[in-house]
């Protein structure tokens, strides 16, 4: 009796197999099996999508990867299937993959689903370190993308350090190189973002601290007419008159005025009343402010930086050697080479940002008036060489206007005094420099 029932029993199990069929059936010819889509592509957070089966019978779906599930195992005719997709949660990688199958009466159809990782684009550093000196870098970027774009934020973000050298796409993999400019004062970070299909990774660049020098420009000694020369016309005050001859040796002159993050580096705070960017020119510092200044900034560098004298700062902003005898310096044309009340809307602005003078130097008309190192006292007739007058007064020179002043007072022969301890928003200074 047993042996018939464990007969009978292995009979039905043989039977059941044969009706089911294997994944070597042949094909039926009349089975309608079609699915209405042959991909999926997941985000990395995963989720749920949808397709179509359209078949006239039975049939059954599997799925070659754990992390992709369907909600049926089995079912009949037309219906609508969910896929589920886990969270991706590798960093990075590649794109992951798994084929759900779906199979009646010996016909086979196969959806592929994709999912992307955590970061589809990836830089291979972190943290590029290099020294005041800069240079050229390169960063690594893999992408399972076609294309990739970046942005370059550097800090200060009105100071652009970081300067691409190529086209902004890449294709798949590449190498990005980037120039660093030298840095002249404290450590300074910025950042590259790669971005590819709405996807981000970032680079950081640190540049160390420079050895805090001034960029520099040489002016070559000569002989210049000082003061309200003709081309001054009937702007010129009686007190730039009268008109002398003036000998100078050759020393270099700030290209820029000195600025916010200058200042800072140096001193440890920003007096400045317009603190829009570290790129602006400092103000609110006094000719007494300006000599603790001096007095530090040489100690760092071990040379010896001055103010300018009044007739070094006029030699320089006529354009030196290479003057061309404009009214304002570098040009004719306030508004090319000058912020002030005009154009500058009651505040400073970067410093350069304006068109420089014959020997390539910024904002000597405009932006902020300049400290010199000079008493304030009245012109002579009588030729002078390397002139520092008079030797004591009440006021200290400054010169060039500034933002908040007409055409007429920021021209290169413009003259104005101020106590020494004064400071005020519109007033700065750029330093000087013997060979």
């Amino acid at each position: 009796m047993m042996k018939k029932w464990f007969y009978l029993l292995m009979c039905a199990v043989f039977l059941a197999a044969a009706c089911t069929g294997g994944t070597d059936e042949p094909e039926a010819p009349n089975v309608v099996l079609e699915i209405s889509t042959s991909e999926l592509f997941f985000e990395q957070e995963g989720g749920t999508q949808d397709f179509t089966v359209t078949c006239n019978g039975a049939w059954k779906v599997s799925s070659s990867e754990e992390w992709c599930k369907t909600n049926y195992p089995a079912g009949s005719g037309n219906l609508t299937v969910s896929v589920t997709a886990e969270v991706y949660d590798v960093f990075w990688g590649d794109v992951r993959e798994a084929v759900v199958t779906l199979q009646s009466g010996g016909k086979k159809r196969e959806l592929k689903v994709k999912q992307k990782p955590v970061k589809a684009i990836h830089v291979a550093q972190d943290t590029i370190r290099l020294s005041a000196d800069g240079g050229r870098i390169s960063v690594e970027v893999q992408n399972n993308y076609d294309s990739v774009e970046y942005d370059v934020v550097s800090f200060p973000w009105n100071q652009v350090w970081i300067s691409q050298v190529q086209e902004s796409k890449a294709i798949i993999s590449k190498t990005y190189d980037f120039m660093i400019a030298k840095n002249g004062f404290k450590e300074r970070v910025g950042y590259v973002v790669f971005s590819a299909n709405s996807l981000k990774d970032t680079v950081y660049i640190v540049q160390a601290e420079g050895n805090f020098e001034m960029e520099m420009v040489y002016v070559k000694g000569g002989t210049f007419r000082m003061g309200a020369t003709e081309e001054q016309g009937e702007d010129a005050y009686d007190y730039e008159y009268p008109v002398h001859s003036v000998t100078l040796s050759d020393y270099y002159i700030g290209k820029y005025e000195v600025t916010q993050v200058q200042w800072e580096a140096v001193m440890g705070s920003n007096p400045s009343a317009h603190k829009y960017g570290d790129n602006y020119p400092v103000e609110q510092v006094s000719w007494d402010d300006v000599q603790e200044f001096l007095t530090k900034l040489n100690q760092l560098t071990g040379k010896k930086y001055v103010l300018p004298t009044e007739a070094q700062w006029e030699y320089a902003a006529r354009g030196g050697v290479k003057g061309e005898g404009y009214k304002y310096s570098g040009s004719d044309w306030i508004h090319g080479v000058a912020w002030y009340d005009d154009n500058a809307k009651n505040s400073t602005h970067p410093v350069g940002t304006k068109s420089p003078n014959e020997l390539g130097i910024y904002d000597m008309s405009g932006n902020v008036e300049e400290w010199c190192s000079d008493w304030y006292g009245e012109y002579s007739d009588v030729a002078q060489t390397d002139p520092v007058d008079p030797e004591s007064g009440s006021y200290r020179v400054c010169r060039g206007g500034s933002w908040g002043y007409n055409a007429r007072g920021c021209r290169v022969s413009i003259r104005d005094g101020c106590f020494p301890s004064g400071c005020g928003g519109g007033l700065g200074f750029r330093v000087a420099l013997l060979p």
